[in-house]
């Protein structure tokens, strides 16, 4: 079920990533994402996945509420 879509929403990369559980030396990490979005009308929960413009899947790590603002972390998903 969509609950945002067309959403104005500040995307800003984070300094780190994560690896996955396999641990391989080559591997590169997954990017995380603070997100910022004006909450109205909606409710985003942590493990909600997202997409962007481009197609790109994101899981909703962590969800708080500044006012009528979302904050969100969101991890790069495949």
């Amino acid at each position: 079920m969509t609950v945002l879509e067309s959403w104005p929403a500040s995307v800003i990369q984070g300094t780190k990533g994560e690896k996955s559980d396999v641990g391989l030396p080559s591997e590169t990490r997954s990017p995380w994402f603070n997100v910022m979005l004006p909450s109205a009308g909606a409710t985003v929960l942590s493990n909600d996945i997202a997409y962007d413009s481009a197609g790109q899947r994101y899981i909703v790590s962590s969800v708080s509420i500044e006012g009528a603002v979302y904050r969100l972390t969101m991890m790069e998903a495949e």
